[in-house]
């Protein structure tokens, strides 16, 4: 198979905190209409919103309409995700120190965006894994679409057809 060339992670402007991406990972800073990450070529298409467990809070208690906005936005992209920087364990844990929010409240906000917008929540540890699989999805995403521009054949590997019962 042909090399794809690594796509350019967009990162937006208003994002206060960026992500740090490796050297080998081409980036660049511009305003996205939805998200805080992007692909270069893609960014009607490829959406990640990132939260840090005090934003997470923050957003589900006092800025919760602005946020459902965000998410009804999200709906029109073939790739969203939620992706907040500290494991479920904690979220849920309500131990804050910032914030006498309720975990289970917090947690529940989550899930019922999960289902009622369709953009799934992923909780990583920390910045760095964040950055990891901000990467890996825009891979992807990027080879999938590369796959699809130059392929014919369908169903694909992998599909509910390749697979019957006697």
């Amino acid at each position: 198979m042909k090399k794809i060339t690594p796509p350019t992670i967009i990162i937006d402007t208003r994002e206060q905190t960026p992500l740090f991406f490796p050297a080998c990972v081409p980036t660049r800073r511009a305003t996205l209409k939805t998200g805080d990450y992007s692909i270069a070529g893609y960014e009607s298409e490829f959406t990640v919103e990132r939260k840090s467990l005090p934003d997470l809070v923050n957003t589900v208690i006092h800025d919760r309409e602005r946020f459902e906005r965000e998410l009804e936005r999200m709906q029109t992209y073939r790739f969203r995700r939620l992706l907040i920087t500290a494991p479920w364990s904690r979220v849920l844990s309500g131990d804050y120190g910032f914030s006498m929010a309720n975990g289970r409240a917090v947690m529940a906000s989550v899930h019922a965006f999960e289902v009622r917008y369709g953009v799934p929540a992923v909780f990583v540890d920390g910045p760095q894994a964040a950055a990891t699989r901000v990467v890996w999805w825009a891979h992807y995403f990027t080879r999938e679409q590369h796959l699809a521009a130059t392929t014919t054949t369908t169903p694909r590997l992998g599909t509910v057809r390749d697979f019957s019962i006697p």
